[in-house]
């Protein structure tokens, strides 16, 4: 993550993986699924990597996993779509410290859904706060060939038996993205 995050200068990342979504991998056949009962997941930000779930539909990585469609936003605090929660819960904080201040702000973002050779979705990879200035389509193309070539890294790894395993080569394959 860390290196695709740096190639459009953000100052950080998240990926979500589509619950169930190994199968998608493994199953050149399996229907794209765009439906609001849909669930992505996480590791928290939290210094013990705990697991967060987020509903399709449910924040910006929700809207687009929901709708198959990119977003860049210049201020997406004022979008109707933004979620303090699952922004908080996976390290863009915008909770309050001990004292109440806000620690975190997300000024601008770039969103794009994660599919599989077949068009199937897989993830949503989030980039929050590009420096000196606003995200571009060319950081959005950048980071779709990124997500490409974390799937078939991903599907080349082949046998990853469970959702951290599949978290851990998504995000070992984005580091690599040149």
């Amino acid at each position: 993550l860390d290196h695709a995050r740096d190639m459009v200068h953000a100052a950080s990342s998240v990926l979500y993986l589509k619950v169930g979504g190994e199968e998608l991998l493994a199953a050149p056949n399996a229907p794209m699924a765009r439906s609001s009962h849909g669930r992505l997941w996480t590791m928290r930000a939290d210094g013990i990597g705990s697991r967060m779930e987020v509903a399709f539909g449910q924040g910006i990585a929700g809207w687009v996993a929901e709708h198959d469609i990119s977003v860049i936003l210049d201020n997406p605090e004022e979008d109707h779509r933004f979620d303090l929660e699952v922004d908080t819960a996976c390290g863009a904080s915008n909770q309050g410290d001990i004292l109440g201040a806000r620690n975190y702000f997300v000024h601008n973002l770039a969103a794009v859904p994660i599919k599989n050779r077949e068009g199937s979705l897989v993830g949503v990879y989030l980039a929050l706060n590009k420096a000196g200035g606003n995200f571009s389509s060319a950081d959005e193309r950048l980071l779709r060939q990124c997500a490409k070539q974390a799937v078939e890294s991903l599907v080349l790894a082949k046998g990853v038996g469970d959702e951290s395993g599949a978290f851990e080569t998504v995000s070992e394959a984005l580091h690599r993205c040149k």
